[in-house]
């Protein structure tokens, strides 16, 4: 543990900018203690702990049940500041068969604050300090009880808003997909010759077939590639699209609002200028999840009331990922007001022909829309198409889609591209330097290199008792 600490440690950023590297080293080794429960009245509260010898260390307190079981015990301590009691159930986990790989000990009390705040005191007295956010997860990365990809599925599964995110993050919890294991054992496997044949070549007479490695490297450029493309489009679907709907008056924006929201969260009317503040809300389409925001009706002889709202659509227009532009499905011409609004942000506009039940569209747009009775398929289908590069949201199965694994993948392709545009007969060093540059990349992809240093940001997005 100690070991891998200090490389982990000395090869980025520490975790709180005010520790020095002893600290560091120091802190990691000490138990530490953490709520894995909400703090408030309840029938139970949960306690988590880990370190190294926690029966000797918890011996003043109780008698730590045998391993992997759930026992009654009586928490007794006594000190100058008072005395202690408490009736609790109790679990130990031996190291390394544990969550951390260090022996880990859950206490069960009943949930008052008051007596969980007196037992942190005196777990505090026993030597134990407070857990950082992650730090439980953080120790069991360190101690090779997790993978890092195996910790970002973790945070994954702990930030899903939808159903297809929460199933998805289930999914990544194996840790490397198939076709990384494959593609770990088969450039080791090139690592290896490269430097052989760098290193002995003259003396054993090892030399690289070159138009072997050429026909592998281009092949597993083509399937990077392809992974690259669904982390793109993962993407979306962990962080949400962002849309905007804008468009005249009476265009059917708070219609769709609502629709999407299954919530008549909007106030829907004949009277224009009904709409006079933007709304927001979380939706889903299909799988796709969205930020909606309904804006006010664009016209040109806006009150002044309505005109505040108008102006306010301005920042939701250059943060919005998609700005939807409905236009009811009689009209002949665009809208004037509404098109000078959007102008600038024309890269990302789609025109969306409403109320089609009452009659096909005058314009020409990317496509349609009918509430009554509903029909979104097309919608649904040109986000898809637009954000997804075609897939659908439940056939995008994979592990990556943070910006470090898109950084990562793009790397990767450029070590092979560099082989790949070698010539034939180039030094052996060339492609040796190439494949090691892939190798380094890959291994901050799955984390086996200690010097990450995304680290410390991953783990401080945890909880407490994480």
């Amino acid at each position: 543990m100690v070991g891998k600490a200090r490389l982990c440690f000395a090869a980025h950023q520490s975790i709180n900018s005010s520790f020095n590297d002893f600290d560091l080293l120091h802190s990691m080794t000490t138990p530490i203690f953490a709520s894995a429960t909400p703090l408030f009245k309840s029938a139970v509260h949960i306690i988590r702990a880990s370190g190294d010898n926690l029966e000797s260390l918890f011996a003043p307190l109780c008698t730590l049940p045998p391993p992997k079981q759930l026992a009654r015990r009586d928490l007794k301590w006594n000190s100058t500041q008072g005395c202690f009691y408490e009736r609790a159930l109790v679990v130990f986990s031996p190291a390394p068969q544990s969550y951390t790989g260090e022996d880990c000990v859950e206490f069960h009390l009943h949930g008052n604050p008051l007596l969980v705040q007196r037992f942190s005191d005196c777990l505090l007295a026993l030597g134990l300090r407070l857990a950082r956010p992650g730090e439980f997860t953080q120790r069991a990365l360190l101690n090779g009880k997790q993978s890092l990809l195996g910790v970002e599925a973790l945070q994954e599964l702990m930030e899903a808003d939808t159903d297809l995110q929460l199933q998805q993050a289930q999914a990544h919890q194996g840790g490397s997909p198939p076709w990384v294991l494959a593609f770990h054992a088969e450039l080791a496997g090139w690592v290896a010759q490269a430097e052989a044949a760098v290193d002995y070549g003259e003396d054993e007479h090892l030399s690289l077939d070159e138009s072997a490695l050429k026909i592998w490297a281009n092949a597993w450029v083509e399937q990077i590639q392809l992974e690259y493309r669904k982390a793109q489009a993962a993407q979306w679907i962990k962080k949400g699209i962002h849309i905007v709907l804008v468009g005249r008056p009476n265009a059917g924006k708070s219609s769709l609002f609502n629709y999407l929201l299954k919530d008549e969260r909007a106030i829907v009317s004949d009277t224009p200028g009904t709409t006079r503040d933007y709304l927001e809300g979380r939706a889903e389409l299909g799988d796709l999840p969205l930020t909606v925001f309904d804006t006010a009706g664009i016209r040109d002889k806006a009150e002044y009331i309505e005109q505040a709202g108008i102006y306010k659509i301005h920042p939701l227009l250059l943060s919005a990922d998609l700005i939807l532009n409905l236009i009811p499905a009689q009209d002949s011409v665009p809208d004037s007001a509404t098109e000078a609004l959007i102008h600038p942000f024309s890269n990302k506009v789609m025109r969306v022909s409403t109320m089609v039940d009452q009659g096909p569209p005058s314009l020409v747009t990317d496509c349609s829309i009918s509430l009554q009775p509903a029909a979104t398929d097309e919608l649904q289908q040109a986000l898809e198409n637009r954000f997804l590069g075609g897939h659908r949201a439940r056939e995008l199965h994979t592990s990556f889609w943070r910006d470090r694994h898109l950084q990562l993948l793009l790397n990767i392709q450029e070590a092979l591209w560099a082989l790949l545009n070698a010539p034939m007969g180039a030094p052996t060093e060339i492609y040796a330097s190439a494949l090691q540059g892939a190798w380094r990349h890959l291994c901050r992809l799955t984390g086996s290199d200690p010097a990450e240093s995304s680290l410390d940001e991953l783990f401080s997005r945890f909880c407490l008792g994480k």
